[in-house]
């Protein structure tokens, strides 16, 4: 069985649109964990937290899991990809009100090009994604790249 772990970050809007397609997938292929943040909806098929109580927690949980599918902000890319594990991003839209604007996509779309991450514009899509994910060997593997390691260090910098 297939461990993955979803989170929406944790600003304040809603991502809702996330949780309810993996609430819906196929609960006899994956053990899942999903981080609903602000989210209204409740997953009904697989265990959810709201929030972490902090970073260790979210990093062990990160460490623990075979795929991470997330909201494409730079925290959780950062977090995730410096952990070598799989990334399927489904960014946040501004047209569904889950972002102020979509820079999710053009961040998401530098890192897919770099094979780092799977990027999923269509949240239909997102089983696919995480069928190719399972079986793709490429992408993600050198978890220290020189990229990885400018970026980690450029956003300490502006925290």
């Amino acid at each position: 069985m297939i461990n993955i772990f979803v989170t929406v970050g944790s600003g304040p809007l809603q991502f809702e649109r996330l949780i309810k397609v993996c609430d819906n997938l196929d609960a006899k292929k994956y053990k899942m964990l999903i981080q609903k943040g602000s989210c209204n909806y409740i997953p009904k098929n697989y265990k959810y937290i709201d929030y972490f109580k902090n970073n260790i927690d979210f990093q062990k949980t990160v460490q623990n899991t075979d795929i991470v599918i997330g909201h494409g902000g730079a925290g959780t890319i950062i977090d995730v990809l410096s952990k070598g594990k799989k990334l399927i991003v489904v960014p946040r839209l501004k047209k569904y009100k889950e972002a102020v604007d979509d820079h999710q996509i053009e961040l998401a779309q530098f890192f897919e090009k770099q094979k780092k991450l799977y990027l999923c514009l269509d949240e239909k899509e997102l089983e696919n994604k995480i069928n190719y994910a399972i079986k793709d060997k490429t992408t993600n593997q050198n978890k220290n790249s020189n990229l990885i390691i400018f970026l980690k260090e450029y956003i300490s910098k502006l925290e």
